[in-house]
């Protein structure tokens, strides 16, 4: 969605005013994969985790952009604890809006969390749907996040990035290397992929991405 703003500048030297026309994106879309199930070793563990997240999520929200978190659901394991965070994100600032894209099967499934649950036909129409958002991020998960990676590289010319704490996705990230070195994957799939186990080198990344986002998104008054 687009918003228009005017911009009238005063000058008090001359008293004239001159005006300015921009551009601006109002929404920002983020999709968030992650597992339905969990295996913390600790509580603290869990805690570390969980501040990470809101951490990371932080860095979407400084903006006067509508900010739309699309998940598959927030049942059960990472998922409830990624919704969980969203909420305590919407407390700081209130231009989140949290989002469920499910297929039909799914939509009796407990979410208490979304503001929005968006049912579509099927579980590849729910992938597609997630894919199209301006960030990809990914927390832990199981072969259905995988699945959606590969799919997002797949199809989306765009980043995806993923917080692993619990090298996790280091094997993964080894195998799309190994099938660049053997010419069977362009070497720009392998650079859309970018995993960071310190969720402070993460928040960096995001922070350089949203300024190229922002710039892309809004044009140079005219």
């Amino acid at each position: 969605m687009i918003i228009y703003q005017l911009q009238i500048i005063l000058s008090d030297k001359n008293k004239k005013a001159s005006f300015k026309f921009g551009v601006y994106m109002q929404n920002l879309s983020v999709s968030i994969y992650s597992g339905s199930k969990e295996n913390f070793q600790s509580e603290d563990q869990k805690k570390i985790f969980e501040e990470s997240i809101l951490d990371i999520f932080k860095e979407f929200i400084y903006t006067e952009k509508i900010v739309h978190f699309y998940t598959g659901g927030f049942d059960m394991g990472i998922m409830h604890l990624v919704g969980k965070k969203l909420i305590d994100l919407k407390k700081i600032k209130n231009n989140v809006k949290i989002c469920s894209i499910k297929p039909t099967q799914w939509m009796n499934d407990k979410d208490d969390l979304s503001d929005e649950v968006i049912e579509v036909s099927s579980i590849q129409m729910r992938k597609e749907r997630l894919s199209n958002s301006d960030f990809i991020i990914v927390f832990p998960g199981g072969i259905g996040t995988f699945d959606e990676i590969m799919d997002t590289l797949a199809t989306q010319e765009k980043n995806v990035i993923i917080f692993d704490p619990f090298d996790l996705f280091s094997i993964f990230k080894n195998l799309i290397t190994h099938s660049v070195q053997a010419g069977y994957t362009s070497e720009k799939t392998l650079e859309k992929l970018h995993v960071f186990s310190d969720p402070l080198h993460m928040k960096m990344f995001i922070r350089a991405e949203m300024n190229v986002f922002n710039k892309k998104n809004k044009l140079n008054f005219l």
